[in-house]
């Protein structure tokens, strides 16, 4: 039977947490249980709903869903963190037809109000273990990862280009960090930075790293330097630039539409300068943002979940280079990540966790795309001779 959403008053077929609730509403309760971000009161009396139920106001929203919850249920009021998904599971039937679709930019009308994560990861979190040889794997590429943010950081701020090789008004400074627009030379040269601080990623988290030959570690390094890059870059673009294009080529460098127009600006070849920006827009802009930051902006992993990422990332099974013993190994630390992340959600009192898993994986999957996207244009670049010192090599 049709019935009105209590929250929004749209028509559904179904009830969701256990009241005449349509879907989108059901949604959107749970991002914002699950989020961080504050909410606000676009009206600042916390009754918009009262005067327009199709209001935008985030706030009052939810909080008409949690008090017609606890009026339906008759629980007293709980923190936001005691609630789970298993209280109000989401039911598997199909969309109505009917029903109306929330747009996607509405969760990001009020970005003004945006603040950091408490919880982001980056140069200023140092993550110190008591005993390196008992902690998980998950702990260790977290510590592992602080230094890797560290090390560019530092390696990149050394480097910063003289004033005048980059536009006064493309600079800028968001969350304390200061960001350059990336261009074809600080491209090459903090890919170098970039190289070092993954090697460093590498045997400060993975023991199997350091009994490896030589040969062994440069077919390691190869098959994850691109993999590892994107997702750590889509994590950094979804914590300092979450609702607009910009995304990041290194630490500290960004690139967006308009300045895309002056990244090859110092490359050795201007015979195709238009195409390869055509082609710059097109692929890492436009559809690697697709790809990237709205899967992260939906699954939104945990810092626990990012390690496993990241781990997952590294020991891809898919090698350029035959190698049996890579090929085990990275079997064995695959399966060890995801004993962890087993254990995580068990203890954080998750226990229908198939489908979050599942969700982590096909973001990987569709990381891995724009990586093999971005191999495809690099290639593209080379022939073109837009790089004159490749170090993607």
């Amino acid at each position: 039977q049709v019935r009105p959403c209590l929250i929004c008053g749209v028509h559904t077929a179904h009830t969701h947490m256990g009241i005449d609730a349509c879907r989108a509403c059901a949604v959107f309760y749970r991002r914002c249980r699950t989020g961080t971000r504050p909410l606000k009161c676009k009206r600042g009396g916390g009754n918009c709903l009262l005067n327009d139920m199709t209001t935008l106001c985030r706030k009052c929203r939810f909080e008409r869903i949690e008090s017609t919850i606890q009026h339906a249920h008759g629980f007293a009021r709980r923190p936001k963190m005691e609630l789970i998904d298993d209280d109000f599971p989401m039911p598997d039937e199909p969309e109505e037809q009917f029903e109306e679709r929330v747009p996607f930019f509405e969760e990001f009308e009020d970005i003004k109000d945006v603040k950091p994560s408490t919880s982001f990861i980056d140069h200023n979190r140092f993550f110190e273990m008591e005993s390196a040889s008992g902690a998980s794997l998950l702990e260790r590429i977290k510590r592992g990862y602080s230094i890797f943010c560290m090390a560019r950081k530092l390696g990149e701020s050394a480097m910063i280009p003289e004033q005048g090789s980059f536009s006064k008004e493309t600079s800028f400074t968001r969350d304390t960090m200061n960001f350059i627009p990336a261009t074809c030379t600080n491209t090459q040269q903090y890919g170098k930075v970039y190289l070092e601080a993954l090697l460093d990623l590498a045997h400060c988290a993975f023991d199997d790293y350091r009994t490896m030959t030589n040969k062994e570690k440069k077919i390691f390094i190869r098959n994850c330097f691109t993999l590892v890059g994107q997702v750590t870059g889509a994590y950094r673009a979804m914590h300092h630039f979450p609702y607009d294009e910009t995304v990041f080529i290194s630490y500290t460098t960004t690139l967006n539409y308009k300045t895309a127009a002056s990244f090859f600006d110092d490359s050795p070849s201007e015979k195709f300068k238009d195409d390869v920006i055509r082609t710059l827009r097109d692929n890492h802009i436009r559809k690697g943002n697709r790809l990237k930051k709205e899967s992260f902006r939906r699954v939104n992993p945990t810092e626990d979940e990012l390690m496993a990422l990241i781990g997952l990332a590294f020991w891809n099974i898919e090698l350029d280079v035959c190698c049996e013993n890579l090929t085990r190994l990275a079997t064995k630390n695959r399966e060890i990540i995801m004993q962890e992340l087993h254990q995580y959600y068990y203890s954080e009192g998750q226990t229908n966790y198939a489908s979050r898993i599942g969700e982590i994986f096909c973001l990987l999957i569709n990381i891995q795309k724009s990586a093999s996207m971005l191999a495809e244009d690099i290639q593209l670049y080379r022939l073109l001779d837009v790089f004159h010192d490749c170090t993607f090599k």
